[in-house]
């Protein structure tokens, strides 16, 4: 502080993944899919480094990367951008916390600024060129997650980007970090990135590299000293403006202040003393290594040991050398403090015989050794062979041509496969690796990265069953290096191949002849000690516009027997868009932990933000499509869901009843009925000349032709019937439909709800139409809990099967009235129209012979329901008014009431009840089911009744109305 201004000196560290508590790599981390160890482990690296004396840490690498060829992928996050996007705020939030002047916290840096990770062919510092589509959707998110997490400063990145080194690049240092991202904190470049930019070609000399780097918005030179020998001549000849040099000094300064450093610029000489090393800070790095591992193959259960086994051999010099328990960004890691895998065993097992032999050494060039290996293996019965690569095969400067085990280490696994005896491999590697033969012949594989500090000690509390491996790959494991670049999120080519094959017999197919497309073991893949079952996978809603969300649960079961933690993934496809998107993307995922035959239920919610993409002005756009969704433990999964965005609210009858088949009916009187039909090809081609024009009359479509030609302009135009047609009700219907119904008698039981409101914090009013239900809480209800509502209806009962449903709007929580079920009737018209009635009569019973005579099932037959939302100008109306404005119809669930005996005896989807409206019922009496052939399309005709009418009897099976009652 002896300076003129007294600015007191920031001192940064590569503090990558400890200080001197070392955790797995990020990579390793990154395999825990817990962002809260994460976060944790990157706190206990800021504590340690702070107490030391270091301010800010260069770190996270928030580099997505993709070819495992490249060193550095060890420093990074994987190959996916939402879950490198996830960690690099994990990270950051660890690093800094709310306020990074704490004596406990540092200055984080998002590095490398950008594309780094895409340096061609895998080779560190190489050239990067790509499409700034590729580089807005892929590359650039996650740097802008840790700008969005509140990253105090950037490092540019060692390659060119498009032709422009970044250190030099004002498009991407000025115009996205600063103009579009609003970032305001510390540019600084990478080791020498501005003096490198003369042997890029980029400058002609020193001077005017920093001119280049100074102009594009690098606030600091890190080591080259361009900017300090060459910045005032620069500003003095006027390339370099005053006000470039301000902004540069500012930020700097800004920096500074944030860190608390003018406050106190100086460390606490004791706080190092009490904080390095602590008890818990090895114990939560412990942890983490046994969260990371990978159980990449388990055959015949062979994993986990029994503690009890007499004699076991540890192969490997991996195994058994302390310097190789750190990786190449070790920080102030000391070997002397870091546990060997031999000496994890050994410490697990006090009264067992451990044989170490090495076999080979590290990078095993020679097979001299293999013969000691060979008599230890025989000996014991039961080996452990530690393979992988040497620490310095990894980290920066660590690109490998070639990614399988290096020396001749696979040579000494055949040695011992050869023997009979049963082993398992460990595998210690920085990288994802080429391990084709291994995957067919090892029994086991556990993959343990570079584990740090405590890592030999986690490795044996997961091969010994302390620890159940939950670790997914957050890189694909290739099975040949000439499929790299490899990732999950590929995009479809015109000739997509069917299976992952080498089959001849899909030549023209963009397909390898020699090796499969697909990765030997595959993103987000990673096997437990037990087994765990995703059941009741739905979505609350198969059709929603662009600015909702998605609901979604899943239940997970463990079936196994044991307790374990399980990665519920949850991916997306968009079908078509008019830019191509990837085959599926990761959206969302949770880690739980479950007990033996424990369930729990996993939520995700999906909105706008999942569902579009950049156009081409790199604006988020929501087109209207299909999308599905896939949900399981690997990106591979099968498990699977569709649903519909529209940017529109719906505007046709087959987008009102997407969620389900509605029949529009009068809900308190006999005499007025409306009717929904679905039709497919094969209905149709039992329709009358005469209806099929009238069909097209209400599409607006022409009505000439034979009846072929109605029949495909039926189907061609079905789903441009106007919604109107839903929801335009003459006044004198609406009068009834608004009329109160006959009350529920108090002997009226509503059964198995006191639980669920009381969980889900309700309240249930009784007004003079029935019953009303206000959910505040949907979520918190059991999602399993079914809910029986027993009517007074003629003999039967009644029973709704409460589904998952998440309200909307307001609108659709409030007072969602007037819901009935009906059977259609094979007598539903009024005296007077007979003519009419009579065709649409006949044409039934010939639709009914027709069925029979082809042995359809009874379930063809429709019910259907209808839901009219309140208008939301005027909010929701009271029961008894006689408001007879039109109401929109937009269906949220399909509902379907069933007698009992029809509810056991019918393989139907379950009908839902939903919060906030108000129902009625009616008798039900016929057989239920969906349509089982065609697309569903729909149009309306309304009819009339008499309450009079002939042909009705009082038995159960009657098709006439009953009185309705409330719900």
């Amino acid at each position: 502080m002896s300076s003129r201004l007294k600015i007191p000196l920031i001192f940064a560290y590569d503090t990558i993944h400890g200080y001197r508590t070392l955790f797995p790599i990020p990579l390793g981390e990154t395999a825990t899919w817990d962002l809260e160890a994460v976060e944790q482990a990157s706190a206990i690296a800021a504590a340690e480094s702070r107490s030391a004396g270091i301010h800010w840490v260069f770190a996270p690498m928030v580099d997505l990367m993709r070819d495992p060829r490249w060193g550095r992928v060890m420093e990074g996050s994987g190959e996916d951008v939402f879950l490198c996007s996830e960690m690099a705020k994990a990270r950051v939030r660890g690093f800094q916390g709310n306020d990074y002047s704490q004596p406990n916290k540092v200055m984080a840096c998002a590095k490398h600024f950008a594309a780094y990770g895409a340096a061609e062919a895998g080779r560190d510092y190489n050239t990067v060129d790509m499409s700034e589509r590729r580089l807005r959707e892929i590359y650039l998110p996650p740097f802008q997650a840790a700008v969005e997490a509140g990253v105090g400063s950037f490092m540019t990145a060692f390659n060119e980007l498009n032709g422009v080194p970044a250190t030099g690049n004002k498009w991407l240092l000025r115009d996205v970090l600063r103009d579009e991202w609003k970032f305001d904190g510390l540019v600084v470049s990478d080791w020498d990135a501005v003096i490198e930019m003369n042997a890029h070609q980029y400058s002609a000399n020193d001077s005017e590299a920093a001119r280049y780097a100074l102009n594009a918005g690098t606030d600091m030179e890190m080591n080259s000293q361009c900017v300090a020998d060459h910045g005032n001549q620069l500003v003095q000849t006027g390339k370099v403006a005053m006000d470039v040099i301000d902004t540069a000094v500012r930020n700097i300064l800004r920096a500074k202040f944030r860190l608390g450093l003018f406050d106190n610029p100086y460390v606490d000489e004791e706080l190092e003393q009490v904080t390095i090393l602590k008890p818990e800070f090895l114990q939560a790095a412990r942890t983490m290594a046994a969260k990371s591992f990978v159980l990449l193959k388990n055959e015949r259960q062979i994993l986990p040991i029994n503690k009890n086994i007499r004699r076991i051999a540890v192969i490997g010099a991996l195994g058994n050398t302390h310097h190789e328990t750190l990786s190449h960004w070790s920080g102030s890691a000391r070997a002397e403090d870091s546990t060997t895998i031999l000496q994890g065993i050994r410490a697990k097992l006090p009264n067992s015989n451990v044989i170490f032999e090495k076999g080979c050494e590290v990078y095993c060039t020679t097979d001299k050794d293999f013969d000691e290996a060979i008599e230890a293996v025989n000996y014991t019965g039961f080996a452990i062979v530690v393979v992988g690569e040497p620490r310095q095969y990894s980290g920066e400067a660590g690109s490998r041509a070639v990614i399988d085990l290096p020396g001749r280490q696979l040579d000494l696994v055949k040695r011992i496969n050869a023997t009979g005896k049963p082993f398992v491999i460990i595998l210690m590697n920085g990288r994802p690796m080429t391990i084709e033969w291994l995957a067919k012949n090892a029994p086991a594989i556990l993959v343990t990265w570079r584990a740090g500090t405590m890592g030999g000690h986690a490795v044996a509390d997961v091969l010994f069953g302390d620890v159940n491996p939950s670790g997914k790959l957050p890189m694909s494991f290739p099975r040949s290096t000439g499929q790299i670049p490899i990732h999950y999120d590929m995009k479809n080519t015109g000739r997509p191949i069917e299976k992952s094959s080498a089959s001849s017999a899909q030549r023209y197919r963009s397909k390898y002849l020699d090796v499969p497309n697909d990765p030997l073991y595959a993103f987000g893949y990673g096997l437990s000690y037990t087994t765990f079952a995703f059941e009741n996978f739905i979505i609350n809603t198969t059709t929603l516009t662009a600015d909702e969300s998605l609901g979604i649960r899943v239940e997970v079961v463990n079936i196994g027997d044991r307790e374990g933690e399980e990665i519920v993934q949850l991916y997306l496809r968009d079908v078509a868009s008019s830019i191509t998107r990837p085959v599926r993307q990761l959206r969302g995922f949770k880690k739980i932990r479950l007990d033996v035959q424990q369930r729990r239920h996993v939520d995700f919610v999906l909105t706008k933000k999942d569902f579009g993409f950049l156009d081409k002005k790199w604006r988020l756009k929501v087109e209207a499509g299909v999308f599905e969704i896939y949900i399981g433990n690997s990106s591979d999964t099968t498990l699977k869901r569709t649903f519909t965005v529209s940017t529109t609210k719906p505007s046709s009858i087959t987008q009102h009843i997407a969620a389900g088949y509605f029949c529009f009916a009068s809900p308190h009187t006999d005499n007025y009925r409306y009717r929904i039909t679905t039709y497919n090809e094969e209905e149709l081609l039992q329709r009358t000349n005469v209806q099929l024009r009238n069909i097209l009359t209400d599409l607006g479509v022409a009505t000439g032709g034979n009846k072929a030609e109605l029949i495909k302009r039926a189907i061609d135009n079905l789903d441009e019937l106007p919604a109107e047609h839903v929801h335009q009700v003459p006044r004198d219907i609406q009068r009834q439909m608004d009329q109160p119904a006959a009350k529920l008698t108090e002997d009226s039981p509503i059964t198995d709800l006191k639980e669920d409101l009381k969980l889900a914090d309700a309240t249930m009013a009784r007004p003079a139409g029935g019953y009303i239900l206000t959910i505040k809480d949907l979520k918190s209800i059991p999602y399993d809990r079914i809910i029986e509502l027993k009517l007074p209806i003629r003999d039967d009962d009644v029973i709704i099967k409460k589904d998952f449903l998440y309200p909307q709007s307001t609108a659709q929580q409030s007072d969602l009235r007037n819901l009935l079920l009906v059977k259609r009737r094979s007598r539903e018209r009024a005296q007077g129209q007979a003519s009419v009635d009579t065709t649409h009569e006949e044409d039934d019973r010939r639709s009914v012979a027709s069925s029979s005579a082809r042995g359809r099932d009874k379930r063809s037959t429709t019910i259907t329901a209808r839901i009219r939302l309140p208008d939301e100008a005027t909010g929701p109306r009271n029961h008894s008014s006689n408001n007879t404005g039109n109401n929109g119809l937009r269906p949220l669930v399909s509902n379907t009431l069933l007698s009992k005996t029809e509810y056991q005896s019918a393989s139907i989807s379950s009908a839902i009840i939903a919060p906030g409206f108000h129902a009625t019922t009616c008798t039900n009496t016929a057989t239920v089911a969906t349509p089982t052939t065609g697309p569903l399309h729909a149009a309306i005709s309304e009819r009339s009744s008499n309450s009079n009418s002939s042909s009705s009897n009082n038995s159960p099976n009657s098709e006439d109305l009953a009185s309705a009652n409330h719900i």
